[in-house]
This record gives C-alpha cells, structure tokens and sequence, in this order.
C-alpha cells in the first residue's frame, strides 16, 4: 500500500463525509508534500540517533578500564 492510500485510509475516518473535497489537486499536492516533509523529518531523526549512538560508543571507547559514566 502507498503512502497516500494509508494515510487516506487512516484520516477518512475522521474526515469521510468531506473526503471528496479534501482530496482536488492541491490537496493532494499538500499530502504528497506533508508525506515527503514526514520522510524528510525521520530520516533526520534516524541519522540524529545514530550519531548520538557512534559518538557514545566513541567516548566509552575512550574511558579507562574500570571508569565508569555519569
């Protein structure tokens, strides 16, 4: 299942007497976007936690045996 259709299904809930209006080019064109915008965020977040992830793993790489964290 695409992107659109998920997130049509999950919102006619909440919308489906108004589906039909909400869904003219334009809106379709914000959803694609509101899509592209979501994807664009998690990947964001995902390098975000994989480089606190690396730079934890650096610094206890560093620490003397027996030392321990705050």
């Amino acid at each position: 299942m695409d992107k659109f259709q998920e997130i049509k299904e999950y919102w006619s809930s909440f919308f489906s007497p108004y589906w039909p209006i909400l869904t003219t080019q334009n809106e379709l064109k914000d959803i694609e976007w509101l899509i592209q915008e979501v994807e664009r965020l998690r990947a964001i977040e995902q390098a975000y936690e994989e480089l606190k992830m690396t730079d934890t793993l650096k610094r206890n790489a560093k620490r003397l045996p027996g030392e321990t964290s705050l």
